[in-house]
C-alpha cells in the first residue's frame, strides 16, 4: 500500500485536492465568508468544512502533518461556530503553512 500512496498518480491527486482546498480557503477569505460583518451562507460554510476536512485527513499521508493539523483545527472551529476573527486567523495560518516549502512537495 505504501508504494501506491507514493505513486505519481496519487501524488498528482493529492496536489489537486490540496490546491482546491487552499483555493477554497482563499476564496472564503476574499468573499467575506469568515467575516463578522455579514450573515454567513450556511451551505458555503458547510462546503468549506468538507473541503478542509479532506485536507486534514490527507495531508499527513503526504508528509504535510502541520498542514493537516491546522486544517483539522480550522475545521473544528468552523463546525463549532467559533467567532469570525478566530476563524479568519486560523484560515490565514493554514494559508501560511500551505505556502511554506515542504519536503513532500519538492
Amino acid at each position: 500500500m505504501e508504494a501506491t500512496l507514493r505513486s505519481a498518480k496519487m501524488q498528482e491527486r493529492w496536489l489537486k485536492r490540496r490546491g482546491e482546498a487552499i483555493d477554497a480557503v482563499r476564496s472564503a477569505l476574499s468573499d467575506g465568508l469568515l467575516d463578522d460583518s455579514q450573515d454567513h451562507d450556511a451551505i458555503a460554510v458547510e462546503e468549506l468544512v468538507t473541503v478542509v476536512h479532506k485536507l486534514a485527513g490527507t495531508a499527513g499521508i503526504f508528509g504535510e502533518a502541520k498542514l493537516g493539523e491546522q486544517a483539522s483545527e480550522f475545521e473544528r472551529a468552523l463546525k463549532s461556530g467559533a467567532d469570525p476573527k478566530t476563524c479568519e486567523a486560523m484560515a490565514f495560518e493554514l494559508l501560511s503553512l500551505a505556502d511554506e516549502p515542504s519536503e513532500a512537495m519538492g
